[in-house]
């Protein structure tokens, strides 16, 4: 009787784990056709103008698709080289520039921001203890999007920074998380003079050079000054009108003003996912995406957050998230009006996506978690429903 119990408990556990095989997440390349037809699905219901999307895998970009136009009064097709503005996955170029220049000692974390930036201090920073850890964490103190709104009325980035000095505090330094444009662009100040290079000279020089970026660049010049570039949309009545490319969000560059192609992206995505040690060592993306403070609203916003994104934290430039509860995900989103950029990746998994499209609806960024349930073979959600909301928030 022991022996045949035996043997039922074996038959039940090899059943087991053949079935944990059976049901395990096949590689990416597998859903890719299926994927492509959902990105076109999803694109065309949310009658989106235009849009440019690449998926890398285990080193290598294995799917690019461009979509619709740059702009809806012109009908210029996007392709692989259309420049898109990332908004805020800008910020994220600032952190690799920074995490570069610690590696270099040529700045360290700890160190008060008043040391590059003389005479700058917030009205409740007594002892100095505003480091460019904070800055880069948001975790000033500062309330969210401090000082936004004056720049977009058109008051000048030096203006709008030294009124932050005056504004009143969220939480104490180091406690909360406040997201920050304004405080945030300052690291471009700061790396300027650290180094002895102007920020751009260190943009070009250290990530759009090395990972033959050739399409980006970073001004409001440069993206109507190529031909090929995409404009924001609003929607309007009669449907999508283009917005025209307004100074503000370049006056912060660091934070916000980028532009880059989606050829530009998908090597940018690959070389922050480790595969270009020689330009973006791994030990300073392990830095950069370490868990500093908690960023809980960003679990709340849309219906694929509050279902996938579990114990969301921002590290240095980077949002780090706990996918599903249980798989790392590194991330970070753009919007401006008329304009959106989304970049994630599961390191684990190595596998990443970058979005790029020109319209005022963040809802097409449920192809992201539609796809990484496939690798990670998780059941399928319908992220997108009655309540879905089109997001036109600042990220």
């Amino acid at each position: 009787m022991q022996l045949l119990w035996l043997r039922l408990r074996l038959i039940v556990l090899l059943f087991l784990t053949t079935s944990c095989v059976l049901v395990q997440a096949q590689p990416v390349q597998a859903y890719l056709p299926w994927f492509d037809r959902e990105v076109v699905r999803i694109f065309d219901q949310f009658d989106i103008p235009g849009a440019a999307l690449a998926v890398v895998a285990d080193g290598k970009v294995v799917y690019v698709k461009t979509l619709g136009v740059g702009r809806v009064d012109k009908r210029n097709p996007v392709d692989r080289h259309t420049l898109f503005r990332v908004a805020s996955v800008s910020k994220t170029f600032t952190a690799v520039l920074a995490g570069l220049a610690a590696q270099q000692g040529q700045i360290r974390w700890q160190d008060p921001l008043n040391r590059y930036l003389t005479g700058f201090r917030l009205r409740y920073d007594g002892n100095n203890r505003l480091t460019l850890r904070n800055v880069l964490s948001h975790t000033s103190g500062l309330p969210h999007n401090a000082n936004d709104s004056l720049l977009e009325a058109g008051q000048p980035y030096t203006t709008v920074f030294n009124k932050l000095q005056q504004l009143k505090p969220s939480c104490a330094i180091g406690s909360c998380f406040g997201y920050q444009n304004i405080l945030y662009s300052s690291m471009g100040d700061v790396l300027s003079k650290a180094t002895g290079r102007p920020y751009t000279s260190l943009l070009i020089h250290q990530i759009f050079r090395p990972l033959g970026m050739q399409d980006a660049g970073s001004s409001r010049w440069h993206l109507l000054n190529n031909p090929n570039h995409a404009m924001a949309h609003v929607l309007g009545k009669g449907g999508w009108r283009v917005r025209p490319v307004t100074q503000p969000y370049y006056e912060v560059m660091p934070a916000a003003g980028i532009n880059a192609s989606i050829d530009d992206m998908s090597k940018y995505l690959l070389a922050v996912m480790g595969h270009r040690p020689d330009v973006i060592p791994p030990q300073v993306m392990a830095q950069l995406t370490r868990p500093i403070v908690a960023s809980p609203k960003e679990g709340w916003t849309s219906k694929w957050r509050q279902t996938r994104v579990k114990r969301p934290m921002y590290g240095l430039g980077w949002r780090i998230f706990q996918y599903d509860g249980k798989y790392p995900m590194i991330f970070h989103a753009g919007g401006l009006s008329g304009v959106r950029a989304r970049l994630g990746f599961l390191p684990q998994q190595d596998v990443g996506l970058v979005m790029l499209w020109n319209a005022n609806d963040s809802r097409p960024e449920v192809l992201m978690p539609m796809l990484f349930d496939k690798v990670l073979g998780l059941p399928t959600v319908q992220y997108l429903d009655k309540n879905s909301r089109s997001l036109v928030a600042r990220h």
